[in-house]
């Protein structure tokens, strides 16, 4: 139930040849298959385990059988399963990416280059403030927590008006939806990114994602990239460019784990799509690094789930993004699930 069908026809050589050994893939394609498959089973909600909810000023915990959730001021400050911290912060509103060397020499935005364009309206310092939350506990036993934010830099008057509403199920599930609003004030440009990020502690060093990979992929970089069920150490997913910049995105991504030596870990699943990427750096450590040997190995794995990613263009010796890889600032909306495995 639920699953996809897909026809790889691969063209490797039969003979060593002066370029290469025998067995080198020379090409390949991808087919979807027309595969009817039911969809998957219906949660019964009503079979879940109950859940407990304490409140103490603006924090608020939520626990299972084997999970905690806490929250503050509508925000995730720490998930822990089976005892285990999953997530450290977040989701939190990703609307900057390190600029890419197109996006520090094109000419786009009406002459402007894109990288001074997102700084002049915040986009590399946003700050979500809470303007209300409400928490709801729902017949079935879940319990709903929305939280409106308003996400703006401290020097700009415009900003994004950021809708989240959390459902949390009896076994850890966490059903996100999210709904951005660009203000008028913030101005007519395009975004680099939409989308959340988040930190997860050190240790679950292992990636695992069924999306186009197992290198890098944007939107207008993706056809290179095989669907897949591809896996590596979060260590791997990072490129060196040695003016540092955005790197290790994956496009078209059904489901990402980051896992421990135990398998147990985080999953997130999109709802149908999303770009992911996972590092032991933050998109601050990128922008602020001029060479490779600036950066400084973090402990803690930053998780970008990207809702929408613009393209990558040929700005640095050719033209810009082309359009259909522009993202504009209007309304997005998009979900997904955040649960436990292991």
């Amino acid at each position: 139930p639920g699953a996809e069908y897909w026809l790889t026809i691969s063209f490797a050589l039969a003979q060593d040849q002066l370029w290469a050994e025998a067995g080198h893939e020379v090409a390949w394609e991808q087919f979807k298959l027309p595969v009817h498959t039911p969809q998957k089973p219906v949660i019964n909600l009503a079979k879940l385990p109950s859940l407990d909810m304490k409140t103490r000023d603006d924090k608020r915990t939520i626990t299972g059988p084997d999970f905690a959730l806490e929250f503050t001021h509508g925000r995730i400050v720490s998930y822990t399963y089976k005892g285990v911290t999953l997530l450290a912060d977040g989701p939190a509103l990703n609307v900057w990416r390190a600029p890419t060397e197109n996006d520090r020499t094109a000419i786009q935005f009406e002459g402007l280059v894109p990288a001074e364009v997102w700084r002049s309206v915040g986009l590399d310092r946003i700050e979500e403030k809470p303007t209300s939350v409400t928490v709801t506990e729902l017949k079935s036993g879940a319990i709903r927590i929305a939280a409106e934010m308003f996400a703006s830099a401290p020097d700009v008057d415009g900003g994004f008006r950021c809708e989240n509403e959390y459902t949390i199920l009896g076994d850890g599930t966490i059903l996100l939806e999210t709904r951005i609003t660009p203000q008028p004030k913030l101005g007519s440009f395009f975004l680099p990114r939409v989308g959340w990020t988040m930190t997860v502690p050190g240790g679950f060093e292992t990636m695992t994602w069924y999306g186009r990979g197992p290198h890098e992929t944007y939107p207008d970089r993706k056809l290179g990239g095989k669907l897949a069920i591809h896996s590596g150490s979060v260590d791997e997913q990072y490129f060196p460019y040695i003016v540092p910049e955005d790197n290790g995105n994956k496009t078209d991504v059904r489901w990402v784990t980051l896992t421990n030596a135990d398998g147990l870990g985080l999953r997130v699943e999109a709802f149908p799509t999303f770009s992911v990427s996972a590092h032991h750096y933050t998109a601050a450590d990128f922008t602020a690094a001029m060479h490779t040997i600036d950066l400084t190995r973090r402990d803690d794995i930053t998780l970008n789930i990207d809702h929408a990613m613009q393209g990558l263009g040929n700005g640095s010796c050719g033209p810009g993004v082309l359009d259909e890889y522009m993202l504009n600032p209007h309304e997005y909306r998009w979900r997904v699930a955040i649960r436990p495995v292991g």
